[in-house]
């Protein structure tokens, strides 16, 4: 699946950097040139709850993004396709 890309200028928008354990990262912007599945969704945010389970953070941490990959698993469920 091909993505585009927009890369944020990372010196000026605070608004995109997440901090955890004294690791920031960037968030980047994608525009899919197609739909996007629901069964494909649900993939890729499992795919982003294993390797967070797989990374070292603390484990406060690690539960709360678990929470919040769990509720945007739940809200994809509420969708028909």
């Amino acid at each position: 699946m091909s993505v585009k890309t927009h890369l944020v200028d990372l010196n000026s928008d605070k608004k995109n950097k997440i901090c955890l354990n004294r690791r920031c990262y960037y968030l980047l912007f994608f525009m899919p040139r197609n739909q996007i599945e629901k069964e494909e969704m649900k993939t890729r945010v499992l795919k982003l709850k294993n390797q967070l389970y797989n990374e070292s953070y603390m484990d406060t941490h690690k539960e709360l993004a678990h929470k919040y990959l769990n509720a945007v698993l739940n809200i994809i469920e509420e969708y028909r396709h």
